[in-house]
């Protein structure tokens, strides 16, 4: 059975995790947003700035078909959204290993725990009664504070 402090210290590096993983992913979706716009203007047959080819490593500015600059932005896409689909499972991991770490280790996440079983007949059967008390290390909730 792990202690609760070693729990903290696995929560702790889980939220730090999730948190640098959450940026990422925001800064990937901002990302995707802007070569999506570059997408569009080059659609409508508008010129792009040094900024947004940098976007696709592009540096030969105005040598360089708008068809072509397309498909390098698509291709670009395609792995942006393949990166922003691998760090959303990351942070669905995550989240159920800091929910698997909250849940409490004594009563199992139950929020019970088993005392001494009693028995008591009924009529000619003898019938087990199992006795359950609330679980003192979470107070009956099945999850401890992290």
């Amino acid at each position: 059975m792990n202690t609760i402090e070693g729990l903290k210290q696995q929560a702790i590096r889980i939220k730090r995790q999730m948190k640098e993983t959450q940026n990422e992913l925001a800064a990937l979706q901002e990302r995707q947003t802007c070569i999506q716009q570059c997408i569009a203007r080059l659609g409508a047959g508008e010129l792009l700035s040094t900024s947004d080819l940098e976007l696709i490593d592009e540096r030969d500015i105005g040598r360089t078909s708008p068809i072509v600059l397309r498909m390098k932005y698509r291709g670009r896409l395609a792995v942006l959204s393949r990166d922003i689909e691998e760090r959303t499972g990351e942070v669905t991991r995550l989240l159920q290993a800091f929910d698997e770490l909250s849940r409490c280790p004594v009563c199992g996440g139950t929020g019970w725990t088993a005392e001494r079983t009693s028995y008591e007949r009924q009529e000619r059967l003898i019938v087990a009664k199992p006795g359950l008390q609330r679980c003192s290390t979470c107070n009956g909730t099945g999850r401890i504070e992290l």
